[in-house]
């Protein structure tokens, strides 16, 4: 079976060290106190293939780093992927299991916005009553479900040695839209 990350290292690269607000960001930590406001922007709201740091785009980045965050991410966190593996690895989104509502997407034809391989822009009761909408709105009391992020990793075959076998059997149980981010 083939390794599903490939360390693509380029020269260009390795010429500098990775700035410390960059790998925070890689790797889905906290902004860094005193931090570049400007590449703050650029990090969370890139345009395509605009570079953001050594001539690079963030998705480039990711590519160079991605083996490095992956190795020190499932060492605390066994079967989750970071923000950047879900937006510029993941094979595809996360399959929705159940629940009631309807995303902006489905509903309206629009671009996608996925955080964890799931859609985060819902249309709610507040979306039907001011437009008239004829659907069923996000609902509280029986919120969308979806696979867990350990799941989605079992189902692709995308676990890394010895990670599956240090998780729960509650891992693999559907998750509601509120806690996507962290199973």
């Amino acid at each position: 079976m083939p390794r599903p990350y490939i360390r693509r290292k380029s020269r260009v690269s390795r010429e500098a060290e990775l700035p410390p607000q960059i790998a925070a960001f890689l790797a889905d930590e906290a902004s860094l106190e005193g931090a570049d406001a400007f590449l703050e922007w650029q990090l969370n709201f890139p345009r395509a293939g605009d570079a953001i740091w050594n001539g690079q785009s963030l998705q480039d980045t990711w590519r160079d780093y991605a083996s490095e965050v992956l190795d020190d991410w499932i060492i605390e966190r066994p079967g989750t992927r970071p923000s950047l593996w879900w937006e510029f690895t993941a094979p595809e989104p996360r399959q929705r299991l159940g629940g009631t509502g309807i995303t902006r997407n489905d509903l309206f034809g629009c671009a996608p916005y996925r955080r964890h391989g799931v859609e985060m822009l819902w249309i709610d009761d507040a979306d039907v009553r001011l437009s008239k909408l004829e659907c069923e709105p996000l609902s509280v009391d029986d919120p969308p479900l979806f696979e867990s992020q350990s799941a989605f990793l079992e189902r692709h075959g995308l676990f890394f040695r010895g990670e599956r076998r240090r998780l729960a059997p509650d891992a693999f149980a559907p998750v509601p839209l509120s806690e996507t981010a962290e199973r």
